[in-house]
């Protein structure tokens, strides 16, 4: 099977498990940034698929769903146990190959502000810029006044007259630094804002060699019914 479409198969999967609403909305947002994320990174550097490398992605991609049909695969991300994954799933193929593991986790903060004229609210966050795929923010404006967001002392978006009741989501990606960042958000009335905040990350055991053809198969889990925490375990597969 195709891996988009694989993939593709295991969010609508997990998203019909889940419950409807926020929870269910916000992580098929992120299942949707991390799968555009492996589009836009990983999915040049692959060759063409013929029907063996098709036949490699459907065979670990099936051993990816028996780990977490049984929980398995579920508890190792968790805990971001790559090793213990490859263990895994090197016991559960039924066929020997050669592969590393890797894995891609949101984390995701949210809250409401109230700036006031002379007294911005300030989001503070850490992130490993090298680490980074994704940063972004939504902003939901109910009583705001000439908006203005700055990122590390940097204007990122600002808005002129009553700004109340609109939404935006905007990418933070390429101003987000290694170690601590600060979004100040300043107004000129007595405002409300809410707003969330996504960071997406990945993790990799070790670096597959160069130089060599590597199929790629990710499968895509979401959170729990209490966890916010939707993740994509990675399989890098050279032989």
């Amino acid at each position: 099977m195709d891996i988009g479409r694989a993939m593709q198969k295991g969010v609508l999967k997990k998203i019909k498990e889940n419950r409807k609403g926020l929870l269910h909305t916000l992580e098929a947002t992120i299942a949707f940034m991390m799968v555009t994320g492996f589009l836009v990174f990983v999915m040049p550097h692959i060759n063409t698929a013929n029907s063996k490398t098709e036949n490699i992605r459907a065979h670990v991609y099936d051993g990816l769903s028996a780990m977490d049909s049984a929980g398995t695969l579920r508890n190792l991300a968790a805990a971001e146990n790559l090793s213990g994954i490859k263990s895994e799933l090197n016991s559960t193929l039924k066929t020997p190959l050669k592969f590393t593991v890797g894995m891609s986790k949101s984390n995701i903060s949210h809250g409401t502000i109230y700036p006031k004229p002379g007294a911005p609210e300030y989001i503070n966050y850490t992130a490993d810029k090298g680490a980074l795929d994704s940063a972004t923010i939504s902003v939901n404006y109910i009583n705001a006044s000439d908006p203005s967001i700055y990122i590390n002392g940097t204007l990122l978006k600002q808005h002129s007259g009553d700004y109340s009741g609109n939404e935006e989501i905007l990418d933070i990606s390429s101003a987000t630094q290694t170690g601590e960042n600060s979004l100040m958000i300043n107004t000129t009335n007595d405002a409300k804002i809410s707003y969330s905040l996504l960071l997406v990350e990945s993790l990799e055991l070790e670096k597959p060699e160069e130089n060599i053809n590597i199929i790629t198969v990710g499968y895509i889990m979401s959170g729990n019914e209490t966890t916010f925490s939707p993740k994509e375990v990675r399989v890098y597969v050279w032989g």
